[in-house]
């Protein structure tokens, strides 16, 4: 589990916890606190945007408003609310289905076993906690593209002809970039920048047609795709030097055949 995955999982897992604790404070300080909590859920469960801060907020009013009659309902659309900005990423309409069904699931469950417990002693509590964690945290097992990835995705379903299939082909690109293992943090960062710019052109190619944009974009994204080559032949090389141990396996069985020849001597 990265880190980024591993804060997500703290936060969704608090969240709850934090969100009854708050409604005992009074009602002008428990509503700004509640908003905040939904904002910075919102952001840690997706990604800092506008709309994941207008969404968190927005669960945050969900929450106050339906938790007094409806609390496993007022949690089960907050956790559906603070993750829909991840959920917008989905790879396909499908896993955007699955992502939102488990999220209302997830919040349902969490808070359902939170009350069930409420009453019980502290191991009790804290093993439904745990439950609780985990079953926000549930969505994250649905994979979803990065917010770069995305954003080319978005952009080129609004494209046509030949801006479509470069756009598209970024966004494969994107991917692969994103599993690869053999990226350091510096090439990571450099490629971030790259596909900021790539965005920004094509968006300004979007609502003005240029031929220099155009032929820009076709000359950097046949530059990434050659660098991810050449990232993936280096990673196998090193890979290569890493395997191949055949001097010092012969040094090794050298020893070995010294030391039982040694032994043998001695008995």
């Amino acid at each position: 589990m990265d880190t980024r995955a591993l804060l997500s999982f703290l936060v969704l897992g608090a969240s709850l916890s934090a969100a009854e604790l708050i409604r005992t404070a009074s009602p002008a300080v428990g509503a700004v606190l509640l908003v905040v909590l939904g904002a910075v859920v919102a952001c840690v469960a997706s990604a800092p945007s506008p709309m994941s801060i207008g969404l968190g907020a927005f669960a945050a009013l969900t929450y106050g408003a339906l938790r007094p009659q409806m609390p496993i309902a007022a949690w089960a659309l907050f956790a559906v609310l603070v993750m829909l900005g991840r959920g917008v990423r989905a790879r396909g309409t499908w896993a955007w289905m699955i992502h939102t069904a488990v999220s209302l699931l997830g919040g349902a469950v969490a808070m359902w076993v939170t009350l069930s417990y409420a009453d019980s002693d502290v191991a009790a509590r804290v093993a439904a906690v745990v439950v609780a964690a985990l079953m926000m945290a549930m969505p994250l097992l649905v994979p979803v593209d990065d917010a770069r990835t995305a954003s080319l995705i978005a952009l080129a379903r609004r494209s046509r002809g030949p801006a479509r299939a470069r756009l598209l082909r970024a966004a494969a690109v994107s991917r692969r970039l994103e599993r690869s293992e053999e990226l350091s943090r510096s090439d990571r960062r450099m490629l971030g920048g790259v596909f900021a710019a790539m965005h920004r052109a094509a968006l300004r190619a979007e609502r003005r047609s240029s031929k220099e944009l155009d032929g820009a974009l076709a000359e950097q994204l046949v530059a990434v795709t050659r660098f991810v080559r050449a990232v993936e032949q280096r990673g196998d090389a090193t890979l290569g030097l890493e395997t191949r141990g055949d001097a010092r396996l012969a040094m090794a069985r050298e020893a070995v055949e010294t030391e039982a020849r040694v032994l043998r001597e001695l008995a």
